[in-house]
């Protein structure tokens, strides 16, 4: 198979990495990049020798397979519609939308087109570390699951130097509350079901330079009964901590940290291989993943618009639970596309 054309719209942080790792996929050719501020353009067009586009011209460009999608979270709509109208495979980053109407959009277009592969960048299901604690879950080596737990603790402060709209217009149970959100939902849902109700606390004493409330803490409960937590801080002075503070409880056993606690061992426990380990978010896997979806004609891919639109529904719901004081349903996204 012909190596696929790549285009990437978005050059930020995110988007500059994704360049790199297109760039050194076998099976990829990063031939244009789309990005309105023209210095950032004009790097990535020098470093990559690639064609540089301000817009959405990058979607005429007839060579062109795949187009990345890394704009602003609130700016996912509109490129991944019009990416797939052209007839292009779409990665876009997460969250797939930060409201309701954009995911409604988004999911709706993704099923009139659902013969081209669709990914969305929830990095943490492609961590080695993340997928062996979901084959134990699956395999049942920790019994019924009762109890699950994930953090999003990030000192972002330094973020509203380098992108305003961070400041002015992300929202951190959407921007990074979703990764442990999405985490968790991915680990149980095969054995407990979906998350269908949700109550929060959150308060805005951290990084105040933000808009919207800088700690949050959400209580969700899956079909089965399950429960969890997802903790998200923007702004305390501390390093992230490790595999997101996940922690899994079952009947017969738990995953906590990098510990492997099983039933018979009292409070003793063993350590997860450290092969399984994952440093650094590591975007080459979720690339080899997508391509490989592309060359396979596999347009299941590992996270789908409509699954990612659940994530996107729960995180919602869960900042609106801590605004209102109350515990709320979780709606379904076909429901909601269907209402």
């Amino acid at each position: 198979m012909k190596k696929l054309k790549v285009g990437v719209m978005g050059l930020g942080w995110n988007g500059m990495l994704f360049c790199e790792k297109y760039s050194s996929n076998p099976d990829c050719e990063l031939v244009a990049v789309s990005e309105h501020k023209p210095e950032r353009r004009a790097e990535a067009v020098k470093k990559f020798g690639v064609k540089g586009y301000s817009e959405y011209e990058i979607l005429e460009d007839k060579d062109i397979d795949v187009i990345s999608i890394h704009t602003p979270d609130h700016v996912h709509v509109e490129p991944f519609v019009k990416a797939l109208e052209a007839g292009k495979h779409v990665f876009v980053e997460k969250p797939l939308a930060n409201d309701l109407e954009g995911v409604k959009t988004m999911v709706s277009a993704s099923l009139k087109h659902s013969g081209q592969v669709q990914l969305v960048g929830q990095i943490l299901r492609f961590g080695k570390y993340f997928e062996a604690v979901k084959k134990w879950i699956d395999e049942g080596v920790l019994g019924e699951i009762c109890y699950l737990e994930s953090d999003y603790i990030h000192d972002l402060r330094y973020q509203q130097h380098l992108e305003q709209w961070k400041v002015d217009k992300e929202v951190p149970m959407l921007g990074g509350g979703c990764h442990s959100l999405d985490l968790l939902r991915w680990l149980a849902k095969d054995v407990c079901g979906d998350v269908t109700k949700v109550s929060a606390m959150s308060h805005h004493i951290s990084y105040k330079e933000m808009k919207a409330d800088t700690s949050i803490v959400t209580n969700y409960k899956f079909k089965s009964g399950a429960i969890a937590k997802v903790a998200t801080l923007y702004g305390g002075p501390t390093p992230r901590p490790f595999g997101f503070n996940l922690s899994v409880f079952g009947t017969k056993g738990a995953i906590v940290r990098d510990r492997l606690c099983l039933d018979g061992m009292g409070e003793e426990s063993m350590n997860i291989p450290e092969m399984l380990y994952d440093p650094t978010f590591d975007f080459a896997p979720e690339v080899a993943h997508f391509v490989d979806c592309i060359k396979t004609g596999n347009t299941q891919t590992r996270v789908t618009p409509q699954d990612a639109a659940q994530t996107v529904l729960a995180a919602i719901a869960g900042s609106e639970a801590a605004l209102k004081q109350q515990t709320l349903d979780i709606p379904n996204i076909m429901d909601v596309i269907e209402a």
